[in-house]
């Protein structure tokens, strides 16, 4: 078995990556510079180059893919954190304690299934000023089933 999560980046997500890899390595030719230096040794900056570059191109999109073999994970999915992230797929609260007051359920508990979620890659938890805000990062999910028996 295969497990895809697919991630189509926004443009204010896309934007975000930017404006955060431009900040840590002081954009495209700095980065460029350092990766000439150490003889692309590196794999962090090759990523980094690359995926500034794509950012800066005319009309940029970014995809982020996931993938699991096994079923690992469909071990961290339960009935409560399939109902989260079937909530955060249509709607964007302003935060964890707004989600859990909206499905009626303990903040502490969808914090700990957030966290979960974000872990196997299905939410991201942003912050902004003193609170987290909770995001379905994944556009698709695809689950294969490899092989056969003859």
């Amino acid at each position: 078995m295969r497990i895809e999560i697919t991630k189509e980046y926004t443009r204010e997500e896309m934007e975000r990556e930017r404006n955060a890899i431009s900040k840590e390595y002081g954009g495209l030719h700095p980065l460029s510079q350092r990766i000439a230096t150490i003889g692309c040794t590196r794999p962090e900056y090759i990523d980094a180059y690359m995926t500034l570059r794509a950012l800066s191109s005319k009309n940029p999109t970014l995809t982020e893919k996931t993938v699991f073999h096994g079923a690992e994970c469909f071990e961290k999915m339960t009935p409560r954190r399939m109902e989260l992230l079937d909530y955060l797929s249509g709607h964007t609260p302003s935060s964890i304690t707004e989600l859990a007051r909206t499905l009626k359920r303990d903040y502490k508990n969808v914090y700990d299934d957030l966290r979960a979620l974000r872990d196997i890659g299905l939410v991201d938890l942003r912050r902004e000023r003193n609170r987290l805000v909770p995001t379905a990062s994944a556009t698709d999910i695809h689950i294969y089933v490899e092989g056969g028996h003859e």
